[in-house]
């Protein structure tokens, strides 16, 4: 039987029932949701929180992902991020180290720039001719895009690397 999430704002979701001891944290920080089939698995053990990333710094990111898990979980928390998720998730726990008790990275993004330069060549590397142009579109429409913009490209930019790290 599916579980369906209980909305309790646009940027978080709710599975199972309380106590909310775990959380799950997206990528992208464009692709919100895609943790949603992880949450509703653990919703069969435990509540589980599906906080949305909807700021537009790292540090608005931290902050909102704080006050969700303070509003919303019975911290300590386990969090579990996925891609920017992950980082995400150290950042807070380096910055708010009582909100979390055990943290779960998969897929974490890297550290420092050669890595990170690096990842970013074999990404469009794996972009085809037209995907190449759409990223180039996205970068400089970024740059003038206002705040409900900019999360419609950071999307589609999640949709785009998401398939280049899921390449085979």
């Amino acid at each position: 039987m599916s579980q369906i999430p209980l909305m309790i704002d646009s940027s978080i979701r709710k599975y199972g029932t309380p106590p909310f001891k775990t959380a799950v944290l997206h990528g992208g920080p464009g692709a919100p949701g895609y943790m949603a089939p992880v949450a509703r698995e653990l919703s069969q053990k435990t509540g589980v929180l599906e906080p949305l990333q909807t700021k537009d710094s790292v540090d608005g990111q931290i902050e909102e992902l704080k006050y969700q898990l303070m509003e919303h979980a019975d911290t300590p928390v386990i969090l579990i991020g996925s891609s920017w998720g992950a980082v995400l998730a150290l950042f807070l726990a380096s910055r708010y180290p009582g909100l979390s008790d055990k943290l779960i990275l998969v897929g974490s993004a890297v550290f420092d720039a050669q890595s990170s330069a690096r990842i970013e060549k074999i990404r469009i590397e794996r972009l085809n001719e037209k995907e190449r142009e759409r990223l180039n579109e996205i970068e400089a429409q970024l740059l003038t895009a206002v705040p409900d913009e900019k999360e419609e490209l950071f999307e589609e930019l999640g949709d785009l690397f998401t398939n280049t790290d899921k390449y085979d």
